[in-house]
């Protein structure tokens, strides 16, 4: 019964810090505002013995053009041109000598990306970094984004496409359509990437949900475990045993850890329909595993406790996207630690 008295009274002092789960909610409506910085292009080369042309389109994951720097690299001469809706046009007024290599460079925002191609006197690119899906061919490159779906095509070799089951012609050369939903002619294939990509792009605001949320649970143990260290609860322990208010105060404190694992992340895949389960419980052991080491630092003061926490969320956020279970039992030894420490005193 005193276990059960004490656990109650520990609940509801957890309880009163269940508005946290509120403005970890906040952060992920917050975060999902902010673009995927990743970037996408599509281009066509038309190259001749009066010189190359190199045409492009750069774009973000909802199709919208971006502002970038494009170089072109051929022969020894090196073209540079800003673009602010993402569109660029370029001409190297060189002789286009068959099998030299052309290089692409973009960059925009903090993301650089690239091509080398051998382009034939009319031919596409495409640099893909995160999509639902891409086709690549010489004559027809797309890119399937959120929404839309861009292309680059040679006319002459392919005057069609089909778009939400009807036949759309095309008779030029690079285009945006406003449906994910195209198909093309049977000799292209295209390649689905499902989430995976669109995943690698959220990484960046994943990880700001997770460093916000190890945050929130620093606060709350701050307040909540700060007593450890002090009397107030040396008679409690000697009338009910250490191993019991330790643990309990543990019990008291997982229904608030399991929301904060769980909720910003879930509401956050929701938002960007890429709910996957499994990226769900890699963020769940990541703030899982958190707690436990953080509760198990508590016993060695309040400002140390804070202090390893934030050596231990480093660590756990660097470990998040390579191995998530190398330090899920490290952290549960944490725990322990923590009760040999209070042992000890």
């Amino acid at each position: 019964m005193r276990s059960f008295y004490i656990f109650t009274l520990e609940l509801k002092r957890t309880l009163l810090f269940s508005f946290i789960i509120l403005l970890g909610i906040s952060s992920s409506l917050i975060i999902a505002q902010i673009p995927i910085l990743s970037i996408n292009a599509v281009g066509i080369v038309d190259a001749s013995a009066y010189g190359i042309r190199i045409a492009g389109y750069v774009f973000n994951f909802y199709g919208k053009g971006v502002p970038a720097i494009v170089e072109i690299n051929y022969n020894n001469i090196t073209e540079k041109v800003s673009t602010e809706n993402g569109s660029f046009n370029i001409l190297i007024p060189f002789a286009y000598i068959e099998y030299s290599p052309i290089k692409i460079s973009i960059s925009s925002y903090f993301t650089n990306i690239g091509i080398e191609i051998r382009a034939s006197p009319i031919s596409t690119f495409s640099i893909n970094t995160v999509s639902i899906a891409s086709a690549s061919t010489n004559y027809l490159s797309m890119i399937v984004v959120k929404g839309r779906t861009v292309i680059a095509l040679n006319p002459q070799k392919v005057n069609y496409i089909i778009v939400n089951g009807k036949i759309m012609k095309v008779n030029y050369t690079i285009f945006t359509i406003n449906s994910q939903n195209v198909s093309l002619p049977y000799s292209v294939p295209i390649t689905y990437y499902g989430k995976s990509l669109i995943l690698m792009g959220l990484e960046f605001h994943l990880l700001l949900i997770l460093i916000f949320t190890f945050a929130l649970i620093d606060t709350a143990f701050y307040f909540l475990l700060s007593s450890f260290p002090r009397g107030e609860l040396k008679e409690i322990i000697r009338l009910v045993g250490l191993e019991r208010i330790y643990f309990i105060k543990l019990a008291a404190l997982i229904p608030l850890v399991l929301l904060l694992s769980t909720v910003p992340f879930y509401l956050f895949l929701v938002i960007e329909g890429v709910f996957n389960i499994t990226t769900l419980v890699k963020y769940f052991i990541s703030v899982i595993s958190f707690a436990l080491g953080t509760f198990g630092f508590s016993p060695f003061g309040s400002k140390n406790m804070i202090y390893y926490s934030i050596i231990l969320g480093i660590y756990i956020a660097n470990l998040t996207f390579y191995n998530e279970s190398t330090y899920s039992l490290l952290t549960s030894l944490l725990v322990v630690a923590g009760y040999l420490k209070l042992k000890m005193t």
